[in-house]
């Protein structure tokens, strides 16, 4: 799995990727992770 690390000054255009899973969900409220994307709870290995 790779990370990708996103400037905030770089969301003026369609970044042309998209999120293949949430890391640290397991620390979010309920709501935040609440879509189809693979979530882990902690660091995957």
């Amino acid at each position: 799995m790779c990370m990708v690390i996103l400037p905030a000054g770089s969301l003026d255009h369609e970044p042309g990727i998209s999120p293949e899973a949430r890391i640290f969900c397991g620390s979010r409220a309920d709501w935040s992770c609440d879509d189809d994307i693979t979530t882990f709870n902690e660091y995957p290995e």
